[in-house]
């Protein structure tokens, strides 16, 4: 399942940095989508996202994920970090997941209540 490879890969580099752990990183931009789409998880410190997130990668990450047809080449490349080609491909692609988990998430759960009413009715 490609979220699962997405969600950790580790690299142990962020920008010019070398052996530097990025999975706060990765997991505030994971957190902060699912925020975004209405996704709330309780063991997690959402204060955390505001540490490792600048506001321009938040308006990246969030154009991405709630209207992506006017993501521009300007808005991949003003992140507001020196992030390598790499590392910006893997911030789009980590919000991206995110985005289908919590979509995939309301779809089941429209299912599932759906099934559950079908029964109470018969």
């Amino acid at each position: 399942m490609i979220v699962i490879i997405v969600a950790v890969v580790v690299v142990r580099r962020f920008s010019e940095n070398e052996d530097v752990n990025t999975e706060p990183f990765r997991m505030a931009i994971w957190h902060y989508v699912h925020r975004i789409k209405g996704l709330f998880h309780d063991d997690y410190n959402y204060a955390q996202v505001n540490v490792w997130l600048n506001r321009a990668i938040k308006a990246y990450v969030k154009k991405l994920t709630c209207a992506p047809n006017t993501i521009v080449k300007r808005d991949f490349l003003d992140m507001g970090v020196a992030l390598t080609m790499q590392e910006r491909c893997h911030v789009a692609l980590l919000a991206i997941e995110a985005r289908k988990q919590a979509e995939l998430v309301y779809g089941l759960h429209a299912i599932m209540k759906y099934q559950l009413g079908s029964r109470s009715q018969q």
